[in-house]
């Protein structure tokens, strides 16, 4: 009896040592859709069965629908590559491929996506969108001294970032390559009294010396944190908590058209 295209597929993960939840990070398929095909074990749509081939580079499309020719496919330098990407995407979530085979680009992957965005009509719509508020401002805003109204400034449109309260204009080169001077930063506002720090994400923060962009890790003790530059030329130093007015995450990074 020929094997259906269901067992295909297990035979296929099997063999990679996949589970539902790697297949479907592979994919692009939800963990849902995975298990559901492998429970019901009916013939999945075409769109899914591209998918899953999407996962699979070096396994035949022929062989993985009909079953007919070698499991295996002649690869091209560029199968194995993209094979090599997605063990990574599996294995490694959170790395950038190109930078593990190439040692281009940025280790990690950007949880923040740049987007392009467009300027609010102030004229006919004065509160619309995300207020774009001066360095120089966020002193006040950060210690929620004054309301972001008081500010004459503009106002931008972002759907995805909803829950960001201002824009803020990075200014300097100590956060390239991820952010360059005059990209903007969405950002939600913490409030004071319930700072929690998530490490290793980027902040602006109200200090003593002025409103800072900078990625924030753990200091050498519960008083302190450690201040990080994403450009390695400016040195980490720590700053105390107490140093610290005003404080608001980065949930964002926009760039203007």
């Amino acid at each position: 009896m020929n094997a259906t295209v269901i067992e295909r597929i297990m035979e296929i993960k099997k063999k990679e040592r996949f589970t539902n939840e790697s297949l479907a990070s592979a994919s692009g398929l939800s963990v849902e859709t995975i298990k559901s095909m492998f429970s019901k074990k009916t013939n999945p749509s075409i769109d899914t069965l591209l998918k899953i081939s999407s996962a699979f580079p070096l396994y035949s499309l022929e062989w993985l629908l009909t079953g007919h020719g070698t499991m295996l496919k002649s690869p091209t330098y560029g199968d194995v590559l993209e094979a090599i990407r997605n063990k990574v995407k599996v294995s490694c979530p959170g790395i950038n491929p190109e930078w593990l085979l190439t040692g281009k680009g940025e280790p990690k992957l950007s949880d923040e996506k740049p987007v392009t965005i467009k300027k609010v009509d102030m004229k006919n719509n004065p509160t619309d969108g995300i207020p774009l508020i001066p360095v120089s401002a966020f002193a006040g805003f950060g210690k929620g001294e004054m309301q972001i109204m008081e500010y004459d400034c503009e106002r931008y449109v972002v759907p995805m970032f909803k829950e960001a309260e201002f824009l803020i204009q990075v200014k300097g080169s100590s956060m390239t390559p991820k952010y360059n001077s005059g990209d903007l930063v969405a950002c939600k506002k913490i409030p004071p009294n319930d700072i929690f720090f998530q490490w290793n994400k980027v902040y602006v923060l109200d200090t003593v010396q002025g409103a800072l962009v900078k990625r924030i890790k753990k200091g050498s003790d519960s008083e302190h944190i450690l201040i990080v530059s994403d450009n390695e030329k400016y040195e980490p130093f720590e700053l105390s908590t107490n140093q610290i007015n005003g404080i608001a995450i980065v949930v964002g990074v926009l760039r203007l058209e």
